[in-house]
Formats: C-alpha cells, structure tokens, sequence
C-alpha cells in the first residue's frame, strides 16, 4: 500500500512534463529535433514511464488514457477532434466490449467482479470495466436480436442490436487481420469517411504483424 502511495505521488511528475510540452507544441515535435535530441529522449521516456505508474498506482483508467494520449497528440489531431475521441472513444469500447462477448461478470464475495471466460474474452471484458464501463446498463441500452457466436474457421463473431432509441447497429470483433480485411473504409482525422486505401492497408497490416511478432495477441473491434 505504502508503495502505491509513492507511484501516485509520482504520476504527475509525468503528467506536467507531457502537459507543458503539450501546449508548447500543439501539433508534433520539429522535425529538426534528431533521435539524440534531449528534449525527445526526455519526452520518450515519460511516455513510456508514465502508464507504468499508473498500474503500479493500481490506476487502470489512467494508465488507458496516458498509452490513449501520445498515440492522439501525434495524429497532430486539432483540439475539437481530440476532445471528441478522447470523449467517445470510451464509450464505443465499452459498448462493443460488453455486448458482443462470450464472457461474463459476476459479483463475488470479496467486492470485486469476477470475469468469467477464454483469456481473450476476460482480458476485453477487463478492458471494458478499466474504461469505467458498466455492463448491465450497457446492456439494457440495446435489445440483441441476432448472435453470430466466435468459431475457428471465420475467427470472428458478432452482434445485432436493437437500439431503444431506434434502428439496427451491427457489432463485431475477431482476428485483426480478418477484421481488417472486410473493411473497404476508415475514419480520418477529421472525422471523414474516406476508403480504405492499399497504403493504409498495408500499414495496418504491419502494424498488427509487428505486435503479433513481440509476441501479443490482438482483437479488432
């Protein structure tokens, strides 16, 4: 506990730094700061420091937010658009999460939820609940009426929810690479709906080979 304290303590250490350089340089970096440049190396390494505090805090939320927000400052994202997904963004996870899962939650006797199900399933379900989601309010804001349950050849399932406040919203989740791959459009920086392009295609999929090779295992919602 005394040890939580102290990771707390230090967490806005990290925070101020990154909150400074933040609104001293609204979009990125000059790119003629080199690799060696002090100012980088210090930034990199509060980037990298600063979601680790978070879990030694026993901060899940945080830590989310702090891996969420150089990933966002980088996408040189203008502040209305960075608001907007730092404010939604959330939700949309926790509303796939909790209602296209093979899992469960269930209250236990010690006060914290158990999760029931594959390793994949509770790791999302966790994910879901560190955002601050809640899974029977989740629930309720939708009626399922189609379940398409995961299976090993399509590596994929899927959901279609009745809205309560009208229409159809399909969910599904799976293996990256299978995700990606019936996608034919993305969402830009400004919100855009544009196709999804072979470029953007190929960057994805490196990108997904790269964390598959670290090795981690990865789930497209």
């Amino acid at each position: 506990m005394y040890f939580q304290y102290l990771f707390a303590e230090a967490t806005p250490s990290c925070t101020v730094l990154l909150d400074i350089l933040e609104s001293s340089l609204r979009a990125r970096l000059p790119e003629t700061f080199v690799a060696d440049c002090k100012l980088q190396d210090t930034l990199r390494k509060a980037v990298d420091l600063l979601p680790e505090l978070c879990k030694l805090a026993d901060a899940p939320r945080e830590a989310i937010i702090s891996y969420r927000r150089p990933l966002l400052h980088l996408w040189n994202l203008d502040i209305q658009t960075t608001t907007r997904i730092q404010r939604d963004l959330p939700s949309f996870f926790s509303i796939s999460i909790f209602n296209n899962t093979g899992g469960e939650v269930v209250a236990s006797k010690h006060g914290k939820p158990d999760i029931l199900g594959t390793p994949m399933e509770t790791a999302s379900l966790q994910f879901g609940l560190a955002l601050g989601g809640d899974l029977p309010a989740e629930r309720q804001a939708g009626k399922l009426i189609k379940v398409e349950p995961f299976n090993y050849t399509n590596k994929r399932m899927g959901v279609v929810l009745d809205l309560a406040e009208g229409g159809l919203r399909a969910r599904t989740k799976g293996a990256s690479e299978i995700i990606l791959a019936a996608c034919d459009e993305l969402i830009n920086s400004s919100g855009e709906v544009i196709p999804l392009d072979e470029t953007s295609t190929n960057h994805l999929n490196t990108t997904i080979d790269q964390l598959a090779n670290e090795p981690l295992r990865t789930l497209c919602l």
